[in-house]
């Protein structure tokens, strides 16, 4: 696999495991896999402190913390952080707003639908993060097999949808996520996707 190919999957795997973190509280399988070893050096490389509790901590209380904290972070009864794209840039305060209207038709025009299964709005943070996800997986796909073409393409759209949507909204949610979270956990993965989300900007830029 190519430089540019290995780069564009690594950054669709980025997308895909930021959209698991926020798309519900972990459960044991995936508490699980992020405690492996090489998810682990994954995050330190990125510069992610889950936390001793976290790495090490018994898995029905870290477990049991993360689900209070997501709670309280997006579903709380007071200054709860909306995930959705509506909300944090909508005039009011109204679900599947134009934002959302708008988000749905882009990804529909590329083949994207939202499974059914996440239970969730197109417009919500973790369906954004898993769409751009999957163009960058097209994109690595398309560089690996020489179709330049299709590669420009999928470059095109993730210019476009980060310019018109997540690239909107994405650094000041998890600039708010990051200073009301109370677990290491999450305060750590909501820095990652502000200075990813900036270094996404900043790539499309240059």
């Amino acid at each position: 696999m190519s430089g540019a190919a290995i780069t564009a999957a690594l950054r669709g795997n980025l997308y895909e495991l930021l959209s698991t973190v926020f798309r519900r509280p972990l459960d044991a399988r995936r508490l699980e896999r992020l405690r492996a070893p090489e998810m682990l050096a994954a995050m330190a490389a990125a510069g992610v402190d889950p936390g001793e509790d976290f790495i090490g901590g018994d898995s029905d209380t870290v477990l049991d913390q993360l689900a209070i904290d997501y709670t309280q972070l997006f579903h709380g009864p007071m200054d709860r952080i909306a995930p959705y794209e509506s909300l944090q840039l909508g005039n009011g305060d109204e679900l599947m707003g134009a934002p959302a209207g708008e988000v749905c038709r882009f990804m529909a025009e590329v083949g994207f639908s939202v499974a059914p299964e996440t239970g969730e709005l197109p417009d919500h943070i973790s369906v954004e993060l898993a769409f751009m996800g999957e163009l960058a997986h097209r994109e690595a796909e398309a560089l690996e097999a020489d179709d330049q073409k299709t590669a420009a393409l999928a470059v095109s759209l993730q210019r476009r949808f980060l310019a018109a949507h997540l690239g909107r909204w994405a650094e000041p949610f998890a600039g708010k996520v990051s200073e009301r979270a109370a677990t290491p956990f999450y305060a750590a993965v909501a820095g990652l996707l502000r200075g990813f989300i900036a270094d996404e900007h900043g790539a499309q830029a240059a």
